[in-house]
C-alpha cells in the first residue's frame, strides 16, 4: 500500500512544521536549539540560523517522536522496535544529495536512531498531503531484523544477525521511492 507525500514539499516545509509542533508543545519550551538557547525564546522558524537546522530536527526527534505516540510520525516509527538513545540527521550517505528527494523533487529528511547496544535504524521524515509529518522506515537495505521488526542487538527471535551492520542507501532509497508517492 503506497504512502503519499505532499508534492513539492521541501526540507524547509518539514522543519517549519516541526517548529510549529514543538511551539505548541509546552514540554518543549526548555529545549535548546543551537546557539539561540531555549525554544521558548525563538519567535518563529525564520529566526533559526540554517546552521542550526539539524539541531532543530534532532530536537524534534527527541521531544516529539522518540518516546511519544500521539503523532502519525511517532506511530509510523513504532512499527519497528528500536531505541532513540542516539539519533541524528543522517549525513553519512555519499549520494545523499541524490537521495534527499523523491523523483519529482519532493524532499525527504534522512535520520537514524538506536541504542548503544543495538544497530541504528534509518528512517525518513516527510510531509503528507495534509501537512502532517510522517515517517517511513525502509525495509530493504536497512539494519534491523525484518522477521521480528526489531533493531539488531535487541532482537531475540533467533534470526541470524548480519556480519556487518552497514546500511545500503541505494536499496533503502529504492524502497522509499517505491513506497512513497506524491499527490
Amino acid at each position: 500500500m503506497p504512502r503519499y507525500a505532499k508534492k513539492g514539499s521541501t526540507k524547509l516545509d518539514i522543519m517549519n512544521k516541526m517548529f510549529d509542533e514543538m511551539k505548541a508543545d509546552p514540554e518543549c519550551k526548555w529545549v535548546d536549539i543551537g546557539n539561540i538557547g531555549e525554544f521558548s525564546q525563538i519567535p518563529n522558524f525564520a529566526s533559526i540560523n540554517p546552521a542550526d537546522y539539524n539541531d532543530l530536527i534532532e530536537s524534534y526527534i527527541d521531544s516529539e517522536l522518540a518516546y511519544k505516540d500521539n503523532t502519525l510520525a511517532s506511530k509510523d516509527l513504532k512499527k519497528v522496535d528500536f531505541d532513540f538513545e542516539n539519533h541524528e540527521v543522517d549525513e553519512e550517505d555519499p549520494d545523499l544529495a541524490t537521495h534527499r528527494k523523491l523523483p519529482d523533487g519532493t524532499e525527504i529528511i534522512w535520520c537514524w536512531a538506536g541504542g548503544d547496544w543495538e544497530s541504528s535504524v534509518s528512517f525518513v521524515l516527510y510531509l503528507d498531503p495534509n501537512d502532517k509529518i510522517r515517517a517511513y522506515i525502509p525495509k530493504n537495505g536497512n539494519c534491523y531484523c525484518t522477521k521480528c521488526k526489531t533493531a539488531w542487538g535487541s532482537c531475540q527471535c533467533g534470526a541470524q544477525e548480519p556480519s556487518s551492520f552497514d546500511v545500503d542507501y541505494v536499496l533503502m532509497y529504492d524502497d522509499v521511492i517505491n513506497r512513497i508517492q506524491t499527490k
